[in-house]
């Protein structure tokens, strides 16, 4: 459809095609999985050996201060539901205006790592299950690329949900489709208001535009300068060498949430104003999320390491429990039985 033959579109099919396209879009998971309410009401004990637990959330307009040992805001009450930890600590950083290879977010994830785990000694991490949702995963493999700590696979446990770590298309959609105007914009301007409203209430910022730095380093690794995109290829080695768990949705709906109906509305506007159609959370695309990790070794129920989960980008930081059905809607779940 064209920008002209859109101007002639009444409202009435405008609304049809938004819920049509939010359906499409969405990637709602209607495969039947196996699974029974035995399964779900199944408890799951620790297999391995309890450890600190550290959590790292993603971008975000947050509350900034020390770690604290619940964080029900961002994560739920994953603090509940996490039989290895034998303790938990959520990390409070600035992520909307301090991008993920900065060396602030760098030393803050140090920091953390080492006063978290157990038995660091000088700059080497000690035991610790590192927990990292989105952006918060290329904060800890910047820091470790980056030598301001080290770390081993024998004392890490690195469980990954919803990274971006080839970038988000989300970021780039942001700039180009909704801040940047253009004098043939027609129509589309609507759109591209409602778009910069709609990131200004999500992200309980006054003006997103141009967007911040935090939102601006994961723009696509495919079209960020040279030495932003060797920034990603030195996170993406360490990321690769020591994540042996991992989640990645991929629907913008997943579980019935007020942030479901914000994710779907997004991905709407992004396909509607460039496009993009690939299967994601509503934040990440798949590929982005399994860049590096073999995507063919992610599979659909919650008893798999790495889990292909129909939920959204929220959902994979647990904070909306699980869904009442699917072995596929079981994050929280999933993580309880992970380890």
């Amino acid at each position: 459809m064209t920008r002209s033959t859109t101007a002639r579109v009444g409202p009435h099919w405008l609304i049809l095609a938004l819920v049509l396209a939010l359906l499409v879009v969405s990637n709602v998971s209607v495969e039947p999985q196996s699974m029974t309410a035995i399964d779900l009401d199944r408890p799951c004990t620790c297999k391995s050996e309890k450890r600190p637990c550290l959590f790292l959330h993603g971008l975000g307009d947050l509350p900034v201060g020390n770690h604290t040992a619940t964080f029900p805001a961002y994560w739920g009450d994953i603090h509940d539901h996490a039989p290895c930890c034998s303790s938990t600590a959520f990390v409070h950083w600035d992520t909307i205006n301090l991008g993920w290879h900065s060396q602030e977010l760098q030393a803050a994830f140090c920091d953390a790592a080492l006063h978290v785990s157990d038995g660091a000694v000088n700059r080497m991490i000690g035991k610790l299950i590192l927990v990292a949702h989105s952006m918060g995963n290329l904060i800890a493999a910047s820091a470790l690329a980056a030598g301001t700590c080290k770390a081993n696979k024998d004392n890490l446990t690195w469980v990954h949900v919803g990274g971006p770590m080839d970038g988000s298309w989300k970021a780039n959609y942001i700039d180009q489709s909704v801040c940047q105007r253009h004098p043939d914009d027609g129509i589309w301007r609507l759109f591209k208001d409602a778009g910069k409203t709609f990131l200004q209430v999500v992200g309980n910022k006054e003006d997103m535009c141009p967007p911040p730095a935090g939102l601006a380093s994961l723009r696509h690794q495919s079209t960020v300068p040279a030495d932003h995109s060797a920034s990603y290829a030195a996170a993406q080695r360490v990321h690769a060498a020591h994540v042996s768990k991992a989640a990645c949705g991929v629907s913008s709906l997943g579980l019935a949430s007020l942030e479901a109906i914000s994710l779907a509305t997004a991905n709407f506007l992004h396909y509607l104003l460039a496009g993009h159609a690939a299967l994601s959370d509503g934040a990440v695309d798949f590929d982005s999320c399994t860049f590096g990790l073999n995507a063919s070794r992610f599979g659909t129920s919650y008893t798999d390491s790495f889990y292909k989960a129909s939920v959204n980008h929220v959902d994979l930081a647990f904070k909306h429990g699980d869904g009442w059905w699917g072995s596929d809607r079981q994050p929280r779940k999933w993580f309880q039985c992970l380890l």
